[in-house]
């Protein structure tokens, strides 16, 4: 009976842990999808939410973390930085800052 037990919180935790990454995408996913409205291309908007909700990051991290491919992701960053929503921390490797649409 106690095996029984275990086994369904067992499955439900895993259930729980498996949406949550989901419902976490899908929010990431609106927020590009609300910068792009915004006038952002799709990898300017995706490097700028990992920026947000990552903090300072090399451009290896940015690609990896916003799905952004490698070759695409300097020119993306350049976008931002010409639009003032990007900041470069200089330092090896040189890092990436997010910057309020306030301050900017």
């Amino acid at each position: 009976m106690t095996i029984g037990i275990g086994s369904d919180l067992k499955t439900a935790e895993i259930e729980y842990s498996r949406s949550l990454p989901v419902k976490v995408l899908a929010a990431d996913e609106f927020s590009v999808q609300s910068l792009m409205k915004l006038g952002l291309t799709e990898y300017e908007a995706r490097i700028y939410v990992v920026l947000v909700k990552m903090g300072p990051r090399n451009a290896s991290e940015i690609s990896f973390l916003g799905k952004v491919p490698r070759p695409k992701t300097y020119g993306a960053i350049r976008g931002l930085e010409s639009k003032g929503l990007l900041r470069i921390v200089t330092g090896k490797p040189e890092r990436y800052m997010a910057v309020s649409p306030m301050t900017s």
